[in-house]
Protein backbone atom coordinates (compact mmCIF):
# COMPACT_ATOMS: atom_id res chain seq x y z
CA UNK A 1 0.00 0.00 0.00
CA UNK A 2 2.74 2.12 0.65
CA UNK A 3 4.92 1.71 -2.33
CA UNK A 4 1.59 2.12 -4.59
CA UNK A 5 0.90 5.63 -3.05
CA UNK A 6 5.07 6.32 -3.04
CA UNK A 7 4.31 5.71 -6.63
CA UNK A 8 1.39 8.01 -7.05
CA UNK A 9 2.70 10.59 -5.41
CA UNK A 10 6.16 10.38 -8.00
CA UNK A 11 4.16 10.12 -11.07
CA UNK A 12 1.88 13.60 -9.57
CA UNK A 13 5.36 14.82 -8.94
CA UNK A 14 6.85 13.85 -11.85
CA UNK A 15 4.06 14.80 -13.74
CA UNK A 16 3.88 18.69 -11.98
CA UNK A 17 7.70 18.92 -12.55
CA UNK A 18 7.31 18.28 -16.01
CA UNK A 19 4.86 21.10 -16.57
CA UNK A 20 6.54 23.21 -14.97
CA UNK A 21 9.51 23.19 -17.66
CA UNK A 22 7.31 23.19 -20.33
CA UNK A 23 6.02 26.32 -19.30
CA UNK A 24 9.16 27.70 -18.02
CA UNK A 25 10.79 26.77 -21.24
CA UNK A 26 8.92 27.69 -23.72
CA UNK A 27 8.98 24.15 -25.40
CA UNK A 28 7.20 23.34 -29.09
CA UNK A 29 6.18 19.92 -29.87
CA UNK A 30 6.59 17.74 -32.37
CA UNK A 31 3.33 17.78 -33.83
CA UNK A 32 3.48 21.91 -33.89
CA UNK A 33 3.32 23.12 -37.21
CA UNK A 34 4.47 26.13 -36.65
CA UNK A 35 7.55 27.62 -38.10
CA UNK A 36 10.63 27.11 -36.20
CA UNK A 37 14.18 29.34 -36.13
CA UNK A 38 16.13 28.78 -38.43
CA UNK A 39 18.91 27.40 -36.67
CA UNK A 40 21.46 27.91 -39.58
CA UNK A 41 21.05 31.53 -38.80
CA UNK A 42 22.36 31.21 -35.28
CA UNK A 43 25.07 29.21 -36.70
CA UNK A 44 26.32 31.98 -39.18
CA UNK A 45 26.68 34.43 -36.39
CA UNK A 46 28.43 32.53 -34.58
CA UNK A 47 30.92 32.13 -37.19
CA UNK A 48 31.18 35.69 -37.56
CA UNK A 49 32.34 36.37 -34.61
CA UNK A 50 34.84 34.08 -34.15
CA UNK A 51 35.96 32.19 -37.43
CA UNK A 52 37.73 30.12 -35.08
CA UNK A 53 34.77 28.62 -34.00
CA UNK A 54 33.49 25.72 -35.37
CA UNK A 55 29.22 26.12 -36.54
CA UNK A 56 26.61 23.17 -36.92
CA UNK A 57 26.22 22.64 -41.13
CA UNK A 58 22.95 21.29 -40.73
CA UNK A 59 19.30 22.41 -39.43
CA UNK A 60 18.42 21.38 -36.14
CA UNK A 61 15.00 21.83 -36.45
CA UNK A 62 15.35 19.20 -39.35
CA UNK A 63 17.43 16.84 -38.07
CA UNK A 64 15.38 16.71 -34.72
CA UNK A 65 12.47 16.09 -37.26
CA UNK A 66 13.98 13.17 -38.94
CA UNK A 67 15.95 11.78 -35.79
CA UNK A 68 12.43 11.24 -33.69
CA UNK A 69 10.45 10.29 -36.85
CA UNK A 70 12.83 7.40 -38.13
CA UNK A 71 11.31 5.29 -35.01
CA UNK A 72 7.15 4.63 -34.84
CA UNK A 73 7.93 3.39 -31.31
CA UNK A 74 8.88 6.66 -29.82
CA UNK A 75 6.53 8.66 -27.71
CA UNK A 76 5.33 12.53 -28.37
CA UNK A 77 8.38 14.36 -27.84
CA UNK A 78 8.63 18.02 -26.91
CA UNK A 79 11.69 19.50 -28.53
CA UNK A 80 14.56 22.27 -26.88
CA UNK A 81 16.38 24.10 -29.43
CA UNK A 82 19.59 25.82 -28.56
CA UNK A 83 18.23 28.74 -30.35
CA UNK A 84 16.01 29.46 -27.33
CA UNK A 85 17.47 31.63 -24.70
CA UNK A 86 15.64 29.74 -22.02
CA UNK A 87 16.56 26.16 -23.38
CA UNK A 88 20.03 26.93 -22.65
CA UNK A 89 19.10 26.98 -18.86
CA UNK A 90 17.71 23.53 -19.18
CA UNK A 91 20.73 22.43 -20.85
CA UNK A 92 22.73 23.29 -18.21
CA UNK A 93 20.77 21.20 -16.61
CA UNK A 94 20.49 18.28 -18.29
CA UNK A 95 24.44 18.32 -18.76
CA UNK A 96 26.08 18.41 -15.51
CA UNK A 97 29.60 20.10 -15.42
CA UNK A 98 29.31 20.93 -18.84
CA UNK A 99 30.10 24.84 -19.99
CA UNK A 100 27.30 25.76 -22.11
CA UNK A 101 29.31 28.51 -23.35
CA UNK A 102 31.28 25.37 -25.35
CA UNK A 103 28.22 24.70 -27.72
CA UNK A 104 27.02 25.85 -30.65
CA UNK A 105 23.57 24.43 -31.01
CA UNK A 106 21.45 21.27 -29.67
CA UNK A 107 18.71 20.10 -29.61
CA UNK A 108 16.73 17.83 -26.68
CA UNK A 109 13.77 15.99 -27.19
CA UNK A 110 11.70 14.06 -24.39
CA UNK A 111 8.55 12.27 -23.71
CA UNK A 112 5.86 14.14 -23.31
CA UNK A 113 4.39 11.66 -20.93
CA UNK A 114 7.24 11.40 -18.45
CA UNK A 115 8.52 8.31 -20.12
CA UNK A 116 12.56 8.80 -20.03
CA UNK A 117 12.81 8.66 -24.18
CA UNK A 118 14.77 11.04 -24.86
CA UNK A 119 17.26 12.02 -28.19
CA UNK A 120 19.55 14.83 -28.07
CA UNK A 121 22.19 16.43 -30.48
CA UNK A 122 24.49 18.45 -29.15
CA UNK A 123 27.24 20.70 -31.46
CA UNK A 124 30.34 22.05 -29.83
CA UNK A 125 32.75 24.83 -31.07
CA UNK A 126 35.63 22.19 -30.41
CA UNK A 127 35.41 18.65 -31.20
CA UNK A 128 37.94 18.95 -28.04
CA UNK A 129 35.57 19.06 -25.70
CA UNK A 130 33.17 16.53 -27.13
CA UNK A 131 34.26 13.80 -24.75
CA UNK A 132 33.46 16.49 -21.95
CA UNK A 133 30.03 17.02 -23.24
CA UNK A 134 29.59 13.03 -23.10
CA UNK A 135 30.81 12.93 -19.90
CA UNK A 136 28.11 15.44 -18.16
CA UNK A 137 25.54 13.47 -20.31
CA UNK A 138 26.41 10.32 -18.89
CA UNK A 139 26.33 11.92 -15.73
CA UNK A 140 23.12 13.58 -15.88
CA UNK A 141 22.12 9.88 -17.23
CA UNK A 142 23.29 8.03 -14.34
CA UNK A 143 21.54 10.88 -12.11
CA UNK A 144 18.45 9.45 -14.14
CA UNK A 145 18.91 6.40 -13.21
CA UNK A 146 19.70 6.86 -9.50
CA UNK A 147 16.02 9.08 -9.24
CA UNK A 148 14.78 6.05 -11.54
CA UNK A 149 16.07 3.29 -8.79
CA UNK A 150 13.88 5.24 -5.90
CA UNK A 151 10.80 6.33 -7.81
CA UNK A 152 9.86 4.88 -11.15
CA UNK A 153 11.95 1.24 -11.18
CA UNK A 154 10.48 0.89 -14.73
CA UNK A 155 12.23 3.56 -16.11
CA UNK A 156 15.95 1.95 -15.13
CA UNK A 157 15.81 -0.58 -17.87
CA UNK A 158 15.50 2.21 -20.52
CA UNK A 159 17.88 4.55 -19.04
CA UNK A 160 20.16 2.03 -18.54
CA UNK A 161 19.93 1.21 -22.51
CA UNK A 162 21.44 5.12 -22.90
CA UNK A 163 23.61 5.31 -25.84
CA UNK A 164 26.20 8.31 -25.66
CA UNK A 165 28.46 9.30 -28.45
CA UNK A 166 30.09 12.08 -30.59
CA UNK A 167 31.21 12.27 -33.98
CA UNK A 168 33.45 15.11 -34.81
CA UNK A 169 32.03 18.01 -33.02
CA UNK A 170 28.72 16.00 -32.86
CA UNK A 171 27.36 14.35 -29.03
CA UNK A 172 24.28 12.10 -29.74
CA UNK A 173 22.24 10.56 -26.66
CA UNK A 174 19.30 8.25 -26.82
CA UNK A 175 17.54 6.85 -24.94
CA UNK A 176 15.02 4.68 -25.37
CA UNK A 177 13.64 3.59 -28.68
CA UNK A 178 15.58 1.66 -31.84
CA UNK A 179 18.84 3.11 -31.55
CA UNK A 180 20.00 2.03 -34.89
CA UNK A 181 16.94 3.13 -36.92
CA UNK A 182 17.94 7.03 -35.39
CA UNK A 183 21.47 6.77 -35.76
CA UNK A 184 20.77 6.20 -39.46
CA UNK A 185 18.76 8.98 -39.76
CA UNK A 186 21.95 11.31 -38.10
CA UNK A 187 24.34 9.82 -39.99
CA UNK A 188 22.10 10.69 -43.38
CA UNK A 189 21.10 14.31 -41.91
CA UNK A 190 24.92 14.84 -41.69
CA UNK A 191 25.34 13.70 -45.40
CA UNK A 192 22.89 15.94 -46.57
Amino acid sequence: MVKKLLKNITVVLMSVSLAAALVACGTESKSDDADKKDTAATATEAADKDTEVASAKVDFTELSKAMISSDATMPDMTVLYGTDDLAADYFVQVAEDFDFDKVDNFFFAYAEAGSPETIAVVYVKDAADASKCEKGLRKAVDSRIDRANTYAPEQVEVLDSAEIYSEGNYVVLIIGGNSDSIKAAFEAELAK
